[in-house]
């Protein structure tokens, strides 16, 4: 957490420009587990995809999609 980046991208996409997030790598499946900053998300027709920001707490948000950030990546052991 000590790394001065400001926050994370995290997969979350909202494909609807609602407040239901999906995972981009699955659209059909709705992210089930949330750690949502109060207020967040509050730009679901332009904010629309989802980051994990270090100015709340590393809790959850919705961003723009242009925002240059890092991602943390999905790895699925088979």
């Amino acid at each position: 957490m000590n790394t001065g980046i400001n926050g994370y991208w995290l997969g979350g996409y909202n494909f609807n420009k609602d407040r239901s997030l999906e995972w981009i790598s699955h659209p059909d499946q709705p992210i089930t587990y949330s750690d949502m900053h109060p207020g967040e998300p509050n730009g679901p027709s332009s904010q629309r995809c989802l980051v994990y920001w270090m100015k709340f707490g590393y809790a959850w948000g919705d961003a723009f999609c242009d925002a240059i950030l890092p991602y943390v990546c999905e790895f699925i052991k088979t």
